[in-house]
Protein backbone atom coordinates (compact mmCIF):
# COMPACT_ATOMS: atom_id res chain seq x y z
CA UNK A 1 0.00 0.00 0.00
CA UNK A 2 1.42 3.52 -1.09
CA UNK A 3 1.50 5.91 2.27
CA UNK A 4 1.80 9.62 1.99
CA UNK A 5 2.19 12.40 4.92
CA UNK A 6 -0.05 15.35 5.00
CA UNK A 7 2.04 18.31 5.34
CA UNK A 8 0.12 20.98 4.65
CA UNK A 9 -0.22 22.98 7.98
CA UNK A 10 -4.09 23.99 7.95
CA UNK A 11 -5.30 20.46 6.75
CA UNK A 12 -2.84 19.00 10.34
CA UNK A 13 -4.47 21.30 12.09
CA UNK A 14 -8.07 20.85 10.72
CA UNK A 15 -7.15 16.94 10.72
CA UNK A 16 -6.02 17.11 14.71
CA UNK A 17 -9.65 19.03 15.68
CA UNK A 18 -11.40 16.50 14.06
CA UNK A 19 -9.35 13.94 16.15
CA UNK A 20 -10.14 15.92 19.10
CA UNK A 21 -14.00 16.07 18.38
CA UNK A 22 -14.18 12.00 17.41
CA UNK A 23 -12.68 11.41 20.74
CA UNK A 24 -14.71 13.45 22.78
CA UNK A 25 -17.51 11.36 21.30
CA UNK A 26 -16.71 8.30 22.56
CA UNK A 27 -15.52 9.06 26.20
CA UNK A 28 -16.15 10.80 29.13
CA UNK A 29 -14.92 13.34 31.75
CA UNK A 30 -12.57 11.52 34.33
CA UNK A 31 -11.91 14.45 36.27
CA UNK A 32 -8.30 16.40 36.77
CA UNK A 33 -5.36 13.81 37.32
CA UNK A 34 -1.59 14.41 37.39
CA UNK A 35 0.42 12.49 34.21
CA UNK A 36 3.73 11.57 33.46
CA UNK A 37 6.79 9.67 35.98
CA UNK A 38 6.68 10.47 39.27
CA UNK A 39 7.49 13.83 40.50
CA UNK A 40 5.68 15.40 37.50
CA UNK A 41 3.33 17.81 38.47
CA UNK A 42 1.71 18.24 35.35
CA UNK A 43 -2.10 17.87 35.84
CA UNK A 44 -4.59 17.32 32.83
CA UNK A 45 -8.60 17.13 32.47
CA UNK A 46 -8.33 13.64 31.65
CA UNK A 47 -11.28 11.64 29.48
CA UNK A 48 -12.37 8.22 29.78
CA UNK A 49 -13.64 5.18 27.71
CA UNK A 50 -17.55 5.95 27.68
CA UNK A 51 -17.92 2.11 26.97
CA UNK A 52 -17.23 -0.76 29.52
CA UNK A 53 -15.15 -2.68 27.07
CA UNK A 54 -12.63 0.57 27.22
CA UNK A 55 -13.19 2.04 30.68
CA UNK A 56 -9.95 1.60 31.78
CA UNK A 57 -8.30 3.56 28.92
CA UNK A 58 -7.66 7.75 29.45
CA UNK A 59 -6.89 10.24 27.23
CA UNK A 60 -6.11 14.16 27.07
CA UNK A 61 -6.66 15.69 23.89
CA UNK A 62 -5.91 19.37 24.18
CA UNK A 63 -3.45 22.39 24.41
CA UNK A 64 -0.86 21.35 26.92
CA UNK A 65 1.27 24.19 29.47
CA UNK A 66 3.86 24.82 25.80
CA UNK A 67 1.21 24.94 23.99
CA UNK A 68 1.80 22.34 22.04
CA UNK A 69 -1.79 20.08 21.07
CA UNK A 70 -1.47 17.36 22.75
CA UNK A 71 -3.14 13.78 22.63
CA UNK A 72 -1.63 11.31 25.48
CA UNK A 73 -3.41 7.73 25.76
CA UNK A 74 -2.52 5.69 28.82
CA UNK A 75 -4.11 3.33 30.95
CA UNK A 76 -6.09 3.65 34.54
CA UNK A 77 -3.48 2.37 37.46
CA UNK A 78 -5.01 0.34 39.82
CA UNK A 79 -4.75 2.40 42.74
CA UNK A 80 -6.88 5.47 42.04
CA UNK A 81 -4.32 7.84 43.91
CA UNK A 82 -1.27 7.20 41.53
CA UNK A 83 -0.62 9.36 38.46
CA UNK A 84 -0.74 8.53 35.35
CA UNK A 85 1.61 6.58 33.03
CA UNK A 86 1.43 7.60 29.14
CA UNK A 87 1.90 5.20 27.28
CA UNK A 88 1.82 6.89 23.56
CA UNK A 89 1.50 10.48 22.48
CA UNK A 90 0.31 12.04 19.36
CA UNK A 91 1.69 15.41 19.49
CA UNK A 92 1.25 18.75 17.06
CA UNK A 93 3.17 21.71 16.81
CA UNK A 94 0.13 24.83 17.09
CA UNK A 95 1.93 27.88 14.67
CA UNK A 96 3.36 25.40 12.20
CA UNK A 97 4.37 22.13 10.17
CA UNK A 98 7.35 20.13 12.19
CA UNK A 99 8.72 16.86 12.33
CA UNK A 100 9.88 17.29 15.79
CA UNK A 101 6.62 15.72 17.47
CA UNK A 102 5.33 12.30 17.65
CA UNK A 103 1.78 13.34 15.88
CA UNK A 104 1.27 12.75 12.33
CA UNK A 105 -1.57 12.17 9.40
CA UNK A 106 -0.85 9.67 6.99
CA UNK A 107 -3.12 9.30 3.75
CA UNK A 108 -3.49 5.78 2.20
CA UNK A 109 -3.86 5.34 -1.36
CA UNK A 110 -7.65 4.85 -1.20
CA UNK A 111 -7.91 8.44 0.24
CA UNK A 112 -8.73 7.60 3.96
CA UNK A 113 -6.65 9.32 6.83
CA UNK A 114 -4.59 7.39 9.63
CA UNK A 115 -3.81 8.52 12.50
CA UNK A 116 0.16 7.59 13.16
CA UNK A 117 3.34 7.95 15.31
CA UNK A 118 6.80 9.06 13.50
CA UNK A 119 8.50 6.66 15.97
CA UNK A 120 9.34 9.57 18.66
CA UNK A 121 8.54 7.51 21.56
CA UNK A 122 9.70 7.81 25.48
CA UNK A 123 9.81 6.22 28.72
CA UNK A 124 11.02 8.66 30.93
CA UNK A 125 13.54 9.64 28.38
CA UNK A 126 13.29 9.83 24.08
CA UNK A 127 13.92 6.28 23.01
CA UNK A 128 16.86 6.39 20.52
CA UNK A 129 15.85 4.65 17.04
CA UNK A 130 18.14 1.41 17.70
CA UNK A 131 16.01 0.26 21.20
CA UNK A 132 13.06 1.24 18.75
CA UNK A 133 14.37 -1.21 16.38
CA UNK A 134 15.07 -3.85 18.73
CA UNK A 135 11.48 -3.84 20.18
CA UNK A 136 9.23 -3.35 17.86
CA UNK A 137 8.08 -5.52 15.20
CA UNK A 138 9.23 -4.39 11.53
CA UNK A 139 5.67 -5.45 10.38
CA UNK A 140 4.11 -2.37 12.32
CA UNK A 141 6.23 0.30 10.30
CA UNK A 142 5.19 2.23 7.03
CA UNK A 143 6.89 4.21 4.33
CA UNK A 144 5.09 7.48 3.68
CA UNK A 145 6.05 9.87 0.69
CA UNK A 146 6.10 13.55 1.56
CA UNK A 147 6.13 16.47 -0.66
CA UNK A 148 9.54 15.99 -2.57
CA UNK A 149 9.38 12.39 -2.68
CA UNK A 150 11.27 11.40 0.56
CA UNK A 151 10.36 8.74 2.29
CA UNK A 152 10.11 8.18 6.42
CA UNK A 153 9.00 5.41 8.10
CA UNK A 154 5.77 6.16 10.55
CA UNK A 155 3.69 3.90 12.80
CA UNK A 156 -0.18 4.17 11.60
CA UNK A 157 -2.06 3.79 14.42
CA UNK A 158 -5.97 3.79 13.50
CA UNK A 159 -8.16 5.66 10.25
CA UNK A 160 -9.33 8.81 11.77
CA UNK A 161 -13.25 8.10 10.29
CA UNK A 162 -12.99 4.58 12.43
CA UNK A 163 -16.09 4.12 14.52
CA UNK A 164 -13.82 2.59 16.88
CA UNK A 165 -11.24 5.30 17.04
CA UNK A 166 -10.70 5.80 20.14
CA UNK A 167 -10.69 1.95 20.92
CA UNK A 168 -7.95 1.69 18.23
CA UNK A 169 -6.05 4.56 19.76
CA UNK A 170 -6.42 3.11 23.64
CA UNK A 171 -5.14 -0.73 22.37
CA UNK A 172 -2.58 0.12 20.05
CA UNK A 173 -1.01 2.19 22.69
CA UNK A 174 -1.12 -0.61 25.36
CA UNK A 175 0.11 -2.68 22.99
CA UNK A 176 3.28 -0.60 22.53
CA UNK A 177 3.47 -0.38 26.43
CA UNK A 178 4.08 -4.17 26.75
CA UNK A 179 6.51 -4.03 23.95
CA UNK A 180 8.20 -0.89 25.39
CA UNK A 181 8.12 -2.13 28.74
CA UNK A 182 11.35 -4.02 28.03
CA UNK A 183 13.11 -1.45 28.16
CA UNK A 184 15.22 -0.68 30.88
CA UNK A 185 15.23 3.06 32.04
CA UNK A 186 18.41 3.74 33.69
CA UNK A 187 17.98 5.12 37.18
CA UNK A 188 19.46 8.65 37.35
CA UNK A 189 22.24 9.49 38.96
CA UNK A 190 23.92 12.50 40.55
CA UNK A 191 26.08 15.02 38.94
CA UNK A 192 29.70 14.94 40.50
CA UNK A 193 30.72 17.00 42.40
CA UNK A 194 27.19 16.69 44.03
CA UNK A 195 28.34 14.50 46.96
CA UNK A 196 28.65 11.64 44.39
CA UNK A 197 31.85 11.76 42.71
CA UNK A 198 32.33 9.90 39.12
CA UNK A 199 28.50 9.00 39.30
CA UNK A 200 27.31 10.38 36.02
CA UNK A 201 29.95 8.49 34.40
CA UNK A 202 28.10 5.45 35.34
CA UNK A 203 24.72 6.85 34.50
CA UNK A 204 26.01 8.05 30.79
CA UNK A 205 27.12 4.61 30.57
CA UNK A 206 23.95 3.22 30.84
CA UNK A 207 22.31 5.26 28.66
CA UNK A 208 24.91 4.55 25.93
CA UNK A 209 23.88 0.26 26.84
CA UNK A 210 26.65 -0.24 28.87
CA UNK A 211 25.96 -2.54 31.45
CA UNK A 212 25.32 -1.01 35.45
CA UNK A 213 28.04 -0.63 37.58
CA UNK A 214 26.45 -2.51 40.60
CA UNK A 215 25.98 -6.01 39.72
CA UNK A 216 22.98 -6.16 41.90
CA UNK A 217 21.42 -3.84 40.03
CA UNK A 218 22.17 -5.72 36.56
CA UNK A 219 20.81 -9.08 37.65
CA UNK A 220 17.74 -7.43 39.37
CA UNK A 221 17.05 -5.49 35.43
CA UNK A 222 17.31 -9.29 34.00
CA UNK A 223 15.30 -10.99 36.16
CA UNK A 224 12.72 -7.78 35.66
CA UNK A 225 12.93 -8.06 32.07
CA UNK A 226 12.27 -11.69 32.11
CA UNK A 227 9.26 -11.39 34.31
CA UNK A 228 7.73 -8.67 32.25
CA UNK A 229 8.19 -10.25 29.06
CA UNK A 230 5.69 -13.48 30.17
CA UNK A 231 2.53 -11.31 29.82
CA UNK A 232 3.18 -10.68 26.32
CA UNK A 233 0.49 -11.86 24.09
CA UNK A 234 -0.37 -12.30 20.27
CA UNK A 235 -1.79 -9.20 19.20
CA UNK A 236 -4.67 -11.17 18.12
CA UNK A 237 -5.17 -11.55 21.49
CA UNK A 238 -5.00 -7.96 22.58
CA UNK A 239 -8.79 -7.19 23.01
CA UNK A 240 -8.22 -9.18 26.48
CA UNK A 241 -6.98 -6.34 28.38
CA UNK A 242 -10.11 -4.61 27.65
CA UNK A 243 -12.66 -6.93 29.25
CA UNK A 244 -13.15 -5.22 32.63
CA UNK A 245 -11.56 -6.22 35.77
CA UNK A 246 -15.04 -7.10 37.56
CA UNK A 247 -16.22 -9.18 34.85
CA UNK A 248 -13.01 -11.46 35.50
CA UNK A 249 -13.82 -11.44 39.38
CA UNK A 250 -17.32 -12.72 38.65
CA UNK A 251 -16.28 -15.40 36.14
CA UNK A 252 -14.12 -16.54 38.61
CA UNK A 253 -16.24 -16.62 41.51
CA UNK A 254 -18.41 -18.90 39.72
CA UNK A 255 -15.83 -20.94 38.64
CA UNK A 256 -14.77 -21.85 41.88
CA UNK A 257 -18.13 -21.86 43.61
CA UNK A 258 -18.40 -25.67 44.00
CA UNK A 259 -15.09 -25.55 45.85
CA UNK A 260 -15.86 -23.99 48.95
CA UNK A 261 -16.60 -20.56 50.70
CA UNK A 262 -16.23 -17.62 48.08
CA UNK A 263 -15.55 -14.21 49.61
CA UNK A 264 -15.24 -11.15 47.73
CA UNK A 265 -13.71 -7.97 49.33
CA UNK A 266 -12.68 -4.29 48.53
CA UNK A 267 -9.09 -5.16 49.74
CA UNK A 268 -8.77 -8.51 48.34
CA UNK A 269 -10.50 -9.65 45.08
CA UNK A 270 -11.55 -13.35 46.15
CA UNK A 271 -10.99 -15.32 48.61
CA UNK A 272 -11.93 -18.75 48.37
CA UNK A 273 -11.83 -21.17 52.23
CA UNK A 274 -12.17 -24.84 52.11
CA UNK A 275 -12.92 -26.80 54.40
CA UNK A 276 -10.11 -29.14 55.81
CA UNK A 277 -7.49 -30.30 57.99
CA UNK A 278 -6.38 -27.78 58.47
CA UNK A 279 -8.21 -25.31 57.21
CA UNK A 280 -7.37 -23.55 53.37
CA UNK A 281 -7.38 -19.95 52.22
CA UNK A 282 -6.98 -19.19 48.69
CA UNK A 283 -6.17 -15.85 47.80
CA UNK A 284 -6.55 -14.36 44.05
CA UNK A 285 -5.66 -11.44 42.77
CA UNK A 286 -6.64 -10.17 39.59
CA UNK A 287 -5.57 -8.21 37.13
CA UNK A 288 -6.43 -6.88 33.34
CA UNK A 289 -3.34 -5.66 32.42
CA UNK A 290 0.14 -7.01 32.05
CA UNK A 291 2.14 -4.49 32.46
CA UNK A 292 5.66 -4.24 35.03
CA UNK A 293 3.07 -1.54 37.10
CA UNK A 294 0.22 -4.08 37.56
CA UNK A 295 2.08 -6.98 38.34
CA UNK A 296 4.61 -5.21 40.77
CA UNK A 297 1.15 -3.77 42.78
CA UNK A 298 -0.30 -7.25 42.55
CA UNK A 299 2.49 -8.65 43.88
CA UNK A 300 2.27 -6.61 47.07
CA UNK A 301 -1.15 -7.25 47.37
CA UNK A 302 -0.76 -11.11 47.31
CA UNK A 303 2.12 -10.66 50.23
CA UNK A 304 -0.30 -7.69 52.03
CA UNK A 305 -3.12 -9.74 52.32
CA UNK A 306 -2.04 -12.98 52.68
CA UNK A 307 -0.67 -12.26 55.14
CA UNK A 308 -3.35 -10.77 57.05
CA UNK A 309 -5.23 -14.07 56.53
CA UNK A 310 -2.47 -15.55 58.27
CA UNK A 311 -2.29 -13.50 61.00
CA UNK A 312 -5.92 -13.80 61.87
CA UNK A 313 -6.41 -17.46 61.08
CA UNK A 314 -3.35 -18.66 62.85
CA UNK A 315 -3.38 -22.31 61.97
CA UNK A 316 -4.65 -22.68 58.53
CA UNK A 317 -2.91 -22.44 55.39
CA UNK A 318 -2.99 -19.73 52.46
CA UNK A 319 -1.95 -19.89 49.20
CA UNK A 320 -1.60 -16.88 46.98
CA UNK A 321 -2.77 -16.75 42.78
CA UNK A 322 -2.04 -14.20 40.57
CA UNK A 323 -4.63 -13.96 37.85
CA UNK A 324 -3.55 -12.68 34.11
CA UNK A 325 -4.88 -12.30 30.19
CA UNK A 326 -2.60 -14.38 28.19
CA UNK A 327 -0.66 -17.88 27.81
CA UNK A 328 1.69 -18.68 30.47
CA UNK A 329 3.76 -21.78 29.92
CA UNK A 330 3.42 -24.18 32.40
CA UNK A 331 6.93 -24.62 33.26
CA UNK A 332 7.18 -20.70 33.41
CA UNK A 333 4.62 -20.96 35.93
CA UNK A 334 6.19 -24.03 37.76
CA UNK A 335 9.16 -21.64 38.25
CA UNK A 336 7.62 -18.39 39.40
CA UNK A 337 5.28 -20.29 42.05
CA UNK A 338 8.65 -21.80 43.39
CA UNK A 339 10.57 -18.80 43.31
CA UNK A 340 8.33 -16.01 44.51
CA UNK A 341 5.79 -18.44 46.78
CA UNK A 342 2.36 -17.95 44.49
CA UNK A 343 0.70 -19.47 41.59
CA UNK A 344 -0.01 -17.67 38.05
CA UNK A 345 -3.37 -18.46 36.51
CA UNK A 346 -4.33 -17.41 33.23
CA UNK A 347 -7.83 -16.41 31.74
CA UNK A 348 -8.73 -16.28 27.93
CA UNK A 349 -11.93 -14.87 26.99
CA UNK A 350 -13.96 -17.21 24.31
CA UNK A 351 -15.68 -15.51 20.76
CA UNK A 352 -19.15 -15.64 22.68
CA UNK A 353 -17.94 -13.40 25.83
CA UNK A 354 -17.17 -16.33 28.54
CA UNK A 355 -14.25 -16.24 30.74
CA UNK A 356 -11.98 -19.29 30.82
CA UNK A 357 -9.35 -20.19 33.24
CA UNK A 358 -7.38 -23.04 31.49
CA UNK A 359 -4.28 -23.03 34.40
CA UNK A 360 -6.58 -23.29 37.23
CA UNK A 361 -5.09 -25.97 39.53
CA UNK A 362 -7.53 -28.47 41.47
CA UNK A 363 -7.45 -26.90 45.18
Amino acid sequence: MAWTEVVDFKEVLRLYRELQRRIKESTRAGGQRRVGYPGSNSKFPIRVGAEPENSEAWVFCGIGSNERLLTLLGRMPADPNWQLMIDLQINFRPDRFSRDLGGAFLKDEDGNIWVANRGILTRKQRLAASEIDRLLPKNWWVRAKGPRGMERRFLPLARLDSPQLFSELSDKAERLRIKLNEFDVPTEEKKPGKGNAGAGNAGSARRRGGKASNPLDEELAKYRREFDGIWTVPPSKAKLVRRTHGKIVDALKAELATKGNVTVTKAMDLVLTVQSSPEVHHVFEVKTSFGSQAIFTALGQLLFNGAALQRRYRKSKVNRYLVLPGDVKESVRQRFCRELGFEVINFVVGKDGGVKFPSLPPL
